[in-house]
Parts: C-alpha cells; sequence; structure tokens
C-alpha cells in the first residue's frame, strides 16, 4: 500500500497532542478524535469540481495565527473506502441530519504545499464519524503491539500495512470471540501534523 492507495481529504484545526493520556500513558495522542476548534465543528458546504463536501474538512489550511494553541493536522483516506463511507452527521446550524458523509470531493482536491509531515496510521470507524478504533475502542498498546505492530510516539501505526494488519485484526477478533462485531469496519486515514509542535 503506497501513496497512491490515499486521497487527501483536507484539514482539521484541532487540539494539541493530547499528552500521557491514560489510555496510551507515555504517548502524544495525534487523532482524528481529538477535539476540533469550535470555529470548525460543522460541515464545510464547499464544492469541489461540483462535488459537495459535506465534511468537517477544510480544504486549504487557514492562518494559523487566528488559533493560538491549536495544532493543523491534515489526512487523507485509504482510496478503496470512499465509496463505502456512509456516516450520517448532524448540522448544529440547520438542526438537521445531512446526507451521509461522503469523500468524493478528494478525488478532485488539489493539496496545498502545507509542510506538514506523516505522523503515522489511524483507524476510524467506518459507520460513526471521528471515533477511533485504533485508540478509543478498547485495545491496549500491549494488545495492538502483540498482534498488530508497534504505535509510535502519537499512538499511530508506523506503516499502511501495520494499519491494514489492525483492520483484519479486529474483524477477526471479534469473530474468534463471538462478541459484538460493533467497531470492527475500520478505515485506514493518514494522519498529517507538525511533529515538534507540543
Amino acid at each position: 500500500m503506497g501513496d497512491s492507495d490515499f486521497v487527501f481529504v483536507g484539514y482539521l484545526v484541532q487540539e494539541r497532542y493530547v499528552h500521557n493520556w491514560w489510555k496510551r500513558e507515555g504517548k502524544r495522542l495525534a487523532s482524528l478524535e481529538n477535539t476540533v476548534h469550535p470555529s470548525f465543528e460543522k460541515p464545510q458546504w464547499q464544492s469541489v469540481g461540483g462535488v459537495l463536501n459535506l465534511t468537517e474538512f477544510l480544504l486549504a489550511p487557514p492562518d494559523m495565527s487566528e488559533f493560538p494553541g491549536w495544532l493543523l493536522y491534515g489526512y487523507s483516506v485509504e482510496r478503496e473506502a470512499i465509496p463505502r463511507l456512509h456516516v450520517e452527521i448532524l448540522d448544529p446550524q440547520r438542526g438537521r441530519i445531512v446526507a451521509p458523509l461522503r469523500y468524493e470531493y478528494a478525488l478532485r482536491l488539489v493539496r496545498a504545499n502545507d509542510g506538514l509531515q506523516r505522523l503515522g496510521y489511524e483507524v476510524i470507524d467506518a459507520e460513526i464519524e471521528r471515533l477511533s478504533i485504533l485508540n478509543n475502542c478498547g485495545y491496549s498498546i500491549e494488545e495492538i503491539e502483540a498482534n498488530v505492530g508497534r504505535l509510535n510516539e502519537f499512538s499511530l501505526l508506523e506503516t499502511a500495512e501495520d494499519a491494514r494488519t489492525f483492520q483484519r485484526y479486529i474483524k477477526t477478533e471479534t469473530a474468534d470471540h463471538h462478541v459484538d462485531d460493533a467497531h470492527s469496519d475500520g478505515v485506514i486515514f493518514e494522519v498529517w501534523g507538525s511533529p515538534n509542535h507540543w
């Protein structure tokens, strides 16, 4: 799985890396689930080549001097997942559920020269908006590292292949233990950021 297998979907202005969270002691958590700045907690309603962006992802990086104490993150999603993502979202401004989150707009998006570096790979629930299966669904560091691969300092998987292995593991693990298969359908995101910011 290489760079061409991922499509850049945009930017989020999020809280600084969560440090020593009790589920990930010793790590700086960089996750799609991290809190988004209140200014951007809404669908963007922007069109890219005639395809509407209903996600929270910004199409271009904002002026970060307006958001002291916050970080700019960038995200790419695995290309093959784009047609199957169907997460319904609530538009708080309009007070109703809008169409399912879809990422087709990203196929036409041109990424800015943002200077962000790849921090690692995250696995997100395919049906629940921005829920991290990797970091917030009961998988300990020890379990992940024994069965999948090492979590880096950002509590992300180092390689796309490790993320793919985790996708398979969560399907197998739920089947083997005859437990509810909630959170067994994961989608891989590349996480981009500035590694030197605390």
